[in-house]
């Protein structure tokens, strides 16, 4: 389960991070919040789209557009928009329903957890 948050902390520590590597192409940082500290923990950075890739393009940031006028023109050719709402959600579906149906249950209990979530 994805859900969008506006973080100015989690985005300068991605930025900051990226940046640092001289990065210029897709890149997914997760990360973790600890509690016990109120910090962000890297967890890993994957140099590529990732797959839950239509919830930033809902959210108005379409890397592969960005990605593509990088490739063609050297530069971004669109702004990257931040007015995009919190709290939008998005659940990959093959991972949850592949784990659900490994643990034994029914293709309707799948259903009533997608439902209710």
């Amino acid at each position: 389960m994805n859900v969008t948050v506006k973080d100015k902390k989690l985005f300068d520590y991605g930025k900051t991070l990226l940046d640092s590597l001289h990065w210029h192409g897709p890149a997914q940082v997760e990360v973790k919040l600890d509690l016990s500290d109120n910090n962000y923990k890297l967890l890993e950075v994957n140099p590529k789209f990732w797959g839950t890739l239509n919830l930033s393009i809902k959210c108005g940031v379409n890397f592969p557009e960005i990605a593509l006028n990088l490739a063609l023109y050297g530069k971004q050719q669109t702004a990257v928009s931040q007015n995009f709402g919190a709290g939008l959600r998005y659940r990959w579906l093959s991972p949850f329903i592949k784990a659900h149906r490994a643990a034994g249950i029914s293709r309707v209990g799948v259903i009533r957890r997608l439902i209710v979530i």
